[in-house]
């Protein structure tokens, strides 16, 4: 065989192979900057309500406050554990009344996104009265449960903010975390339009954390504490950590898909116009560069 043809037959394979070989690095590169924006991401965790406004009480008398530091709390660790850049913890105090201070506070953290934590529960007109295997008389819903997200189309950034929700929500889903699918059409109502037939995600327009987030924000609806079922699945540690590898997998899978999202919120000059004359956070504040909890 001639060395001409040789050569001739590496070309002719190298092109044919060529093809492939772009795909592969093509996709290589998209796995370096997935991995990239998740080192660097800034996520704001919310622990919802406060102590002067705890929320709803569970069938038990449990309030809801209590299940959100508790879920806050994995999913911090969870995401630290996971690598993230930095994880920004909203209302470690439990004293933050005021909704749009919430991701106000974020924003000046440094924080690239923002994700609410909450429980939810069904009107009163939805319960009925049951009696436990202990003989406790109970008001509870033992239909509709699992999981919602909702974020608001008036948000800075309304895709963000809605491919947020959708990306949390198939995470959680994909995590084994029950989903409240089934009962969308209950849930909806003239605030609170569903955007996906397969996900349990909501546009709920005036929902303050998110209308006035000046980052992407979403809120988490974990379960209904109206719920025994859901309740015995949240009270338990390994379907809290199920919940928040959801999260952690949703925001890996955000950054496969806008790698931009980490630093998003890195204009200093956009920060010292909204916090103050200085960008490295209110007076007492940790600088930026450290663990911040808010």
């Amino acid at each position: 065989m001639s060395i001409g043809f040789c050569r001739y037959r590496r070309r002719a394979a190298w092109l044919a192979l060529a093809p492939w070989v772009a795909l592969g690095c093509s996709a290589g590169r998209a796995d370096a900057d997935a991995g990239t924006c998740f080192a660097r991401l800034v996520a704001a965790i919310d622990i919802g309500h406060s102590r002067s406004s705890p929320g709803a009480k569970d069938v038990f008398g449990r309030a809801e406050l209590d299940y959100n530091v508790e879920l806050a709390a994995t999913i911090e660790d969870d995401l630290v554990r996971s690598g993230i850049g930095r994880v920004v913890l909203v209302n470690r105090s439990l004293d933050m009344a005021s909704l749009p201070e919430r991701p106000q506070r974020a924003f000046c953290a440094g924080a690239d996104l923002f994700v609410s934590v909450h429980h939810d529960n069904v009107d009163d007109n939805l319960k009925k009265g049951v009696v436990d295997e202990n003989g406790r008389r109970l008001r509870s819903n033992d239909r509709i449960e699992g999981y919602t997200v909702y974020f608001s189309s008036q948000n800075k950034y309304p895709d963000l903010s809605k491919s947020l929700g959708l990306s949390l929500a198939e995470a959680l889903r994909a995590s084994g975390v029950v989903p409240a699918t089934p009962y969308r059409d209950v849930i909806a109502d003239d605030l609170r339009r569903p955007v996906s037939s397969d996900l349990s995600v909501f546009d709920f327009q005036r929902l303050k954390v998110s209308q006035t987030s000046p980052i992407p924000a979403v809120l988490l609806e974990a379960g209904f504490i109206s719920n025994r079922n859901d309740i015995r699945r949240l009270r338990s540690a390994e379907y809290r950590q199920r919940i928040a590898r959801g999260v952690a997998e949703g925001l890996k899978s955000m950054c496969a898909t806008r790698p931009d999202l980490a630093g998003l919120n890195r204009t200093a000059a956009d920060r010292r116009l909204r916090c103050g004359a200085s960008d490295r956070g209110r007076p007492g504040e940790v600088p930026w560069g450290q663990t911040h909890r808010v």
